[in-house]
Formats: structure tokens, sequence, C-alpha cells
């Protein structure tokens, strides 16, 4: 599964203002992100932070669960 440019932003901006103590590391990854989806294109020499994504799965009923 892909994500698009503008889904970033939109998550990046949601997550920095619910954290802003990590906006100053964020901001390179969001600000490529937010260029990328305004122009539609990369203008950055292939610079850009490479973004990679995985999934946790957390048992709020079992909050004891640990994986080991």
């Amino acid at each position: 599964m892909s994500v698009r440019e503008d889904q970033m932003v939109r998550e990046l901006s949601h997550y920095i203002y619910e954290h802003p103590d990590e906006q100053m590391a964020l901001m390179p990854v969001y600000d490529a992100a937010r260029d990328h989806s305004q122009r539609g294109t990369c203008t950055h020499s292939r610079r850009c932070p490479l973004v990679t994504t995985g999934a946790v799965i957390v048992d709020e009923r079992n909050p004891s669960f640990q994986v080991g």
C-alpha cells in the first residue's frame, strides 16, 4: 500500500500539533512532503527523506502482553 504526500502532510501536521516537542525533528520530513504534494514532483535533487512505515498492534484489553 502506498501513501500519498498529501496524506503524510495531513498526518504529520496533526502529529506535530499533538506533540510540539518533536516539531524540530519532523520539520524536514514535513517540508519535503508538503513540497511534493504541492508541486506533484521532486525538486530536491534526491535529498528527500525516505519514509517507511510499519504496523504496531495494540491490545488495550490486555496491557500486560509484551512482544519479546
